[in-house]
């Protein structure tokens, strides 16, 4: 029986693989001609919708329908189903192909579907309803399948063509569990929600009601991983997203920060060297960066010499005149900075000349008579004499400079 159904899902695996490959030319768009069944199970109150599992007892309507027709006029299919699992109740024709001879035949393990017509028909829909109930002391998977009759093409034909039969198939879960002592288990962002129920018959847990996964929810952005720029250097920091509610990490991007470049302080001045009087000087001009301290710039500034700053004269080697000889002195100029003399200038004294006292006339005495003696001798014989040797000298010295 399991052999079976899987070999009856194979070929309509096939079939509507097949179905889907069409020819293309240049002109036309040329379909494949199809019969296709729809199998759809269902019931009122299900322990899950996804996936489907129903309860122990429960009844089933299983949909039957045309979902694709490109045209019949004999067709002939069995619904397969497990008689350990499902009991048959009735059915129900939606009379699709109206005023055409249909039949329903009812077996242990299936249910046998026929249609003969006059015309070719490509009415599409609700076929039949078949009515189930899942045995109380089963649980397990079930499966509701429609395949052509014993496995005949000739009994799905247009005409005299036959037309390839595509069979559906429903499948579910049945088992005994009380609905409203499931455990709820949430979905999480990654995880999908599922109530867990427990079933009497196997003493299993079941898992039914899935709920997909809720998916991250992006957080703002957060900055980790910091490292400043500086004047010369890139800097960076790391741009993270994390979920807002479980705080996985979902993204990470490096953002470069740029070089700030620097920033120039005021020149300051370095390495002075101070002018002199005859001497320039010259300091270095130096420029740095107020954030890293980096040197900038630097240039060479000559600063001019100052000149000498004439002090007031001083009188040097003065030699006073007398009566009879012109005396002199120099006049210097010095520097009031460094002292260097600027100027010298020789200026004359004029003799004073004799100054002539008149004394009254006395009568001599032997002391003034050998006093005015005295003068005399001095005026007419020491004078001469002293003005002699001055010249014997002076002569000697211009012969030892002409020599």
């Amino acid at each position: 029986m399991q052999l079976k159904r899987i070999l009856s899902m194979l070929l309509a695996a096939a079939l509507i693989f097949s179905t889907s490959m069409v020819t293309v030319n240049a002109e036309t768009v040329e379909t494949i001609e199809t019969f296709e069944v729809g199998v759809v199970a269902e019931t009122t109150t299900p322990v899950s919708f996804s996936p489907a599992i129903y309860k122990s007892g429960d009844e089933v309507s299983v949909k039957i329908s045309a979902d694709q027709n490109t045209g019949i006029t004999i067709l002939k299919f069995s619904v397969k189903f497990d008689p350990n699992a499902l009991e048959f109740v009735d059915y129900t024709s939606a009379n699709l192909f109206s005023n055409d001879i249909e039949g329903v035949y009812v077996y242990s393990d299936s249910i046998c579907y026929t249609l003969m017509m006059n015309n070719v028909s490509t009415a599409t829909g609700e076929m039949l309803t078949l009515n189930f109930k899942v045995k109380e002391d089963f649980c397990g998977d079930i499966a509701i399948y429609a395949e052509v009759f014993d496995g005949q093409d000739k009994n799905c034909i247009n005409g005299l063509k036959v037309v390839p039969f595509i069979g559906g198939c429903a499948s579910f879960a049945a088992h005994a569990v009380d609905t409203n002592a499931g455990v709820v288990t949430d979905p999480t962002c990654t995880e999908e929600g599922y109530t867990t129920y427990h079933c009497d018959i196997c003493n299993e847990n079941i898992k039914g009601n899935t709920l997909s996964s809720l998916g991250h929810t992006s957080d703002e952005p957060v900055v980790e991983n910091r490292i400043e720029a500086t004047c010369t250097e890139n800097g960076s920091y790391d741009s993270v997203v994390y979920c807002s509610v479980c705080d996985v990490e979902l993204s990470r991007e490096t953002i470069t920060i740029d070089a700030t470049g620097h920033t120039a302080g005021n020149a300051v001045e370095e390495n002075r060297i101070a002018p002199t009087c005859t001497e320039n000087g010259t300091y270095d001009s130096v420029v740095y960066c107020l954030v890293c301290n980096d040197e900038l710039s630097r240039e060479a500034i000559t600063i001019d010499a100052t000149g000498h700053d004439a002090a007031n004269a001083v009188e040097e080697n003065r030699v006073n005149p007398t009566c009879t000889e012109d005396g002199s002195y120099d006049s210097v100029v010095y520097c009031s900075v460094c002292d260097e003399e600027l100027s010298r200038e020789t200026i004359t004294l004029n003799k004073l000349g004799h100054d002539i006292i008149t004394h009254d006339a006395q009568s001599p005495t032997c002391t003034r008579l050998v006093g005015m003696l005295l003068i005399h001798a001095h005026v007419v014989i020491i004078q001469p004499i002293k003005k002699y040797i001055r010249l014997v000298i002076i002569l000697r010295l211009l012969k030892k400079k002409i020599a």
